[in-house]
This record gives structure tokens, sequence and C-alpha cells, in this order.
């Protein structure tokens, strides 16, 4: 396949939804290309605007914790594994407004303890829930304390 042509191709990946760099290489890997096509084909990309890491951050951080309802750790995971700059991750997730975020974790909280119960034994079940949803340790402990109430 021709660099046209790829380049091309990638443009209507990048159009479909938001790519990190990173996913845009990967799908490059699959064709065996060498680096340097790679790494030009990305170029192109992001002169063109198809490709912003900071744009893709953003969208990634706002969608994972609006639609998963992902805590801040498990975010910071998924960007890192999608090869996102520590410092692009901070500066993402400083962003987010701290009043979405507690009803957020507080949203979890009182749906899983509708479906589950709310025993001394559940609430070490919803701990460990509320820490695989990517909440912060110190913050579950304080809506654990207020829903014990």
């Amino acid at each position: 396949m021709e660099t046209k042509e790829l380049l091309n191709k990638m443009r209507k990946f990048c159009a479909y939804q938001e790519r990190a760099p990173f996913d845009v290489k990967k799908k490059l890997w699959t064709l065996q290309l060498p680096d340097n096509v790679i790494n030009e084909i990305i170029e192109n990309l992001k002169k063109e605007d198809f490709l912003n890491e900071e744009r893709f951050v953003e969208q990634f951080v706002r969608g994972k914790l609006n639609q998963k309802s992902w805590g801040k750790v498990k975010i910071a995971e998924h960007l890192r594994q999608k090869e996102i700059a520590e410092k692009m991750i901070r500066k993402a997730l400083e962003n987010v407004d701290s009043e979405i975020y507690f009803e957020k974790l507080d949203e979890c909280a009182q749906k899983w303890l509708r479906l589950k119960g709310d025993s001394e034994k559940d609430f070490h079940k919803l701990h460990s829930h509320l820490l695989s949803k990517g909440f912060e340790n110190e913050l579950i402990i304080e809506k654990l304390q207020e829903l014990k109430k």
C-alpha cells in the first residue's frame, strides 16, 4: 500500500473518533511498516490536526468519567498504557471538576448499595468495588464513613 493511501486510511481512522498517537502506531504496526513510514504518517496527521494528543486526553478523561464512572487512578493508568506523557495526564486530571467527580463516586456507591446491600461485610466489598473503578482510597474511606451514618 502506498504512503498516500495509508495516510488517507489513517485520516478516516482518526476522523471516526479521537485517537492517541499510540493507537495509530499500533494500527500501522499490524501492516508491518517500517518505523520511518509510521512516523511520517503520524507527523502528517498531527500537522493536519487529525491527531491531537491534548484533545484525545481531554475527551478520554471526560468520556471515561461520565460514561463508565471511572476514577482518576484507572483513567491515568489507561492513559499511561497509551503512552501519554505524565505531565499531560496530570493536567487533564487536575481539570476534572471536583464536584462532578464526587457525584460520580457517590452515584457508584449508591448504585452498588441498592444492588448488593449495606451490611458491614457489604461495605468491605463496596470499598473493593470503588477501588476497582479507580477512585482514590482516601475518598472511598470518606464516602463509606458518610454512608455508614
